[in-house]
């Protein structure tokens, strides 16, 4: 699986952030919790009813606390994908829970030793889905390999559009185009973290979509930087790539990095 396809499967699981119900900004870690540890509600639907939490962070989400043996891991995300699958993403509880989940993979990534047992344990449902999160956590961590670059590109971070216009935005592309909308929304995250990050890349892409001039010119002749003339148009270059019969040869087409 090439780097880019791999690391949007976690992007099309992390977009859960756009959709309704969903907090609108990252959940910070704190260093240390203020106040006594508090609990969180998850769906009424089967055991475990409650997930241990650390403090708030300043844009009211919680931070799971999340197990740190191979065996606790293991049997806890095959539990967290079993109910992110069941329940429905309007529940006001998915939202955290589509946290943990990314969170019990953060912790598969940063201990590498534990996947084996940690896939050999999952229910036989979830089992190719983890390991596509494995494979996406790792293509992810690994985008920085090699020596950093010289120069820093001269990025500004500025306040994206709110999660539920974004998602429009993507819908209304996907009806015109076909491109399912999950793919701009992973897009769209890996690229610029849903356009907090402003400014040219190392390679000269720029845009929330990260789009070169010259490719840019394809597709659009709006404005490069606004994402409502952007999330348009890679829904429209992805289809002149392939999309949406063959997505692998329409985001290798968008981004070719091997």
């Amino acid at each position: 699986m090439r780097p880019l396809a791999a690391a949007l499967a976690l992007g099309l699981t992390i977009t859960t952030a756009c959709s309704p119900g969903a907090a609108e900004g990252p959940a910070s870690p704190t260093s240390a919790p203020a106040t006594p540890p508090t609990t969180s509600t998850v769906p009424a639907t089967d055991a475990p009813t409650t997930t241990t939490t650390r403090a708030p962070s300043p844009d009211g989400r919680l931070y799971p606390t999340v197990p740190g043996t191979v065996e606790a891991v293991a049997a806890r995300l095959g539990e967290v994908e079993r109910l992110v699958h069941d329940i429905d993403p309007a529940d006001p509880g998915w939202p955290d829970l589509a946290h943990e989940q990314q969170m019990l993979y953060r912790i598969l990534g940063r201990n590498p030793a534990w996947i084996p047992a940690v896939l050999d344990a999952m229910p036989d449902e979830y089992r190719d889905i983890a390991a596509t999160h494995v494979a996406a956590r790792r293509a992810i961590a690994g985008i920085g390999d090699g020596d950093p670059p010289v120069d820093v590109p001269a990025w500004e971070i500025v306040e994206p559009l709110p999660a539920a216009e974004l998602e429009r935005l993507y819908r209304e592309a996907e009806a015109a185009t076909g491109i399912e909308w999950t793919f701009l929304a992973a897009i769209n995250l890996l690229e610029t973290g849903y356009g907090r990050i402003s400014g040219l890349s190392t390679a000269g892409a720029q845009g929330p979509m990260q789009f070169l001039p010259s490719t840019w010119e394809e597709v659009s002749d709006g404005d490069i930087d606004d994402p409502y003339d952007a999330i348009p148009a890679a829904a429209r270059y992805l289809v002149r790539r392939g999309g949406p019969d063959d997505m692998h040869d329409a985001l290798w087409g968008y981004n070719n990095s091997n």
